[in-house]
């Protein structure tokens, strides 16, 4: 099961649905974009500091993930990874869901408070009102 969640990690990563690095990582949170940001287990104290001083006045969430820097980046396709964020909330909750399923009793608050940001975010899909059109002059559409 290991080996499919960092497989997950790349997967999302080539779908442009995960921001890997301090440069990219600091842009999402920046931007909005990132719902999860995601630490290596054997992550240095100065990084941990960094994306708690970025994720201040933001709604993403810090996850440390159970595992090193070095297989987070081999998973990602790149050289160094001392944090990344996912940038979409159902790959977010997808990669909770497998975090929980293999690591059970470590993942479980953030599963929740990601699930429970998707499917707000859902509903507000479904409820969002259809484009309307303005009326001309003569009150006609």
């Amino acid at each position: 099961m290991r080996e499919d969640i960092l497989a997950f990690l790349g997967l999302m990563r080539k779908a442009s649905a995960l921001a890997v690095g301090e440069e990219n990582t600091s842009d999402a949170v920046g931007k909005g974009k990132a719902r999860l940001l995601l630490l290596p287990c054997d992550g240095r104290e100065k990084s941990a500091v960094h994306a708690g001083h970025l994720l201040e006045g933001h709604r993403a969430l810090l996850v440390t993930m159970p595992f090193p820097e070095e297989e987070l980046a081999k998973a990602a396709g790149v050289g160094r990874c001392t944090m990344a964020a996912v940038t979409d909330l159902g790959f977010a909750k997808a990669l909770l869901k497998k975090l929980v399923a293999e690591f059970p009793g470590q993942y479980e608050e953030s599963l929740k408070a990601v699930t429970f940001r998707y499917e707000k975010a859902q509903r507000r899909k479904k409820e969002k009102p259809g484009v309307r059109t303005k009326k001309n002059s003569a009150g006609e559409d």
